[in-house]
């Protein structure tokens, strides 16, 4: 059996209105052309559809099935009418975004306001998360766009820009002896606890390789996906850790946490903006996109100096951090 879609929108039309006369006006053509419609289409399924009660036409009890299935199909098909309309226009489109806490937590609140005031009515789902975690929501199309650091993955499934670029420092508790020292050796460093993020994060491997490749195995004392539990850790001088510029600084201007700068590392690291080859991005994650490309890493800095009370034009390194 073959079925005419638009016999089938037709006789929806009608059993929803009750009436030809008000189908016919929503379709643009004439009553007789409306009834043939319905008559070509229960030809099509071999029995009648539709049956006059009063002033009003109804569906018979087969038209009943045939309606509950219109109400299904069409309906599925305005709710894709909408969702292309959402897709092509970034105004009043939904973009789900997953980023490094870091990231979400100290850089957004400072460059997307300029965003949310170009896009007022755009709507952005921000969910934090280790840099697998977020690669696999990213595969799964959990997300359209991930900001998170630069590591090696399959680049037949995924394609990056870079972003920007930060830098990963060893902090103490500025009670610790070490901490007030201010800097230590390779040697120290492989005799000190650390703390670590969990081994789904893009950090771990980062401070992992560099610090395999100046042949120091490090003195593991406890792993976890919690940020903010490592720093607490650290302030109680619990252990030493290696964290981002971003989500130090606040605590470091506060004295909370202290620097340390260890002979010979340096550990700085590419932030990309992730993205599905095989998948186009809708308007929203288009605008979103360029604009975080249109963003250099000097504007990062400065937006951060501002906030610190120095000039926009001071080339000098941010805090204790550059």
């Amino acid at each position: 059996m073959q079925i005419n879609l638009n016999h089938l929108y037709t006789f929806f039309l009608v059993v929803n209105s009750g009436s030809l006369s008000e189908a016919s006006e929503k379709l643009f053509v004439t009553e007789p052309a409306v009834s043939m419609q319905v008559k070509s289409l229960e030809r099509e399924v071999g029995q009648k559809l539709l049956e006059r009660k009063g002033n009003e036409l109804r569906p018979t009890e087969l038209g009943e099935i045939v309606y509950a299935y219109c109400k299904k199909i069409f309906c599925t098909v305005f709710e894709m009418t909408r969702a292309l309309d959402v897709y092509r226009d970034a105004k009043t489109g939904i973009l789900k975004v997953g980023m490094a806490k870091s990231l979400l937590n100290y850089l957004m609140p400072l460059v997307l306001p300029p965003f949310m005031d170009r896009h007022p009515t755009m709507r952005i789902q921000f969910e934090e998360g280790s840099t697998l975690d977020l690669m696999d929501g990213l595969v799964s199309r959990n997300y359209e766009l991930i900001v998170t650091a630069m590591i090696p993955y399959p680049r037949k499934i995924v394609d990056s820009v870079p972003f920007t670029t930060s830098r990963l420092f060893l902090v103490g508790s500025p009670r610790n002896p070490l901490s007030r020292k201010g800097r230590i050796t390779i040697e120290e460093l492989s005799k000190i606890p650390i703390i670590l993020k969990d081994s789904r994060s893009a950090t771990r491997y980062i401070v992992l390789n560099e610090l395999e490749r100046v042949g120091v195995k490090p003195r593991l004392c406890v792993e976890s996906d919690n940020l903010d539990f490592i720093r607490k850790l650290v302030k109680e001088d619990k252990g030493f850790s290696f964290l981002s510029d971003l989500c130090i600084r606040d605590d470091v201007k506060r004295r909370e946490l202290k620097i340390i700068e260890v002979e010979g590392l340096k550990l700085e690291y590419r932030i990309d903006i992730f993205f599905l080859k095989n998948r186009t991005l809708s308007a929203c994650g288009k605008a979103f996109f360029d604009y975080l490309l249109s963003i250099r890493r000097d504007e990062l800095l400065d937006i951060l100096r501002e906030l610190e009370g120095k000039s926009r034009t001071s080339r000098k390194g941010v805090s204790n951090l550059s």
